[in-house]
């Protein structure tokens, strides 16, 4: 029996934001359930690259985006918080 086999790119299947965040989230769930953190890693690069441009800021942009999103209104990350509270600091001093 013939086994036919066809182009796969992974570029066709993550082209908006929301099949990006389940391609993720999949592939975490699927690297902590067998323990290969490399396979995630994989699937975060692939992400990187489907992004285009300089994928890893524009990846990065959009985890600050995603992470934005989450808190209430009016509340920061706390990164930035924090680089907030360390300029008020030297500009003070």
């Amino acid at each position: 029996m013939k086994v036919k086999l066809y182009d796969w790119k992974i570029d066709d299947y993550l082209k908006t934001p929301e099949e990006r965040a389940f391609f993720l989230e999949a592939a975490l769930e699927e690297a902590i359930k067998e323990k290969d953190y490399a396979f995630f890693a994989k699937a975060l690069g692939d992400v990187a690259r489907v992004m285009g441009g300089n994928p890893i800021a524009a990846f990065m942009a959009g985890v600050a985006t995603g992470i934005g999103s989450l808190l209430p209104a009016g509340k920061t990350a706390p990164r930035t918080a924090r680089r907030k509270t360390a300029k008020r600091a030297v500009a003070t001093a």
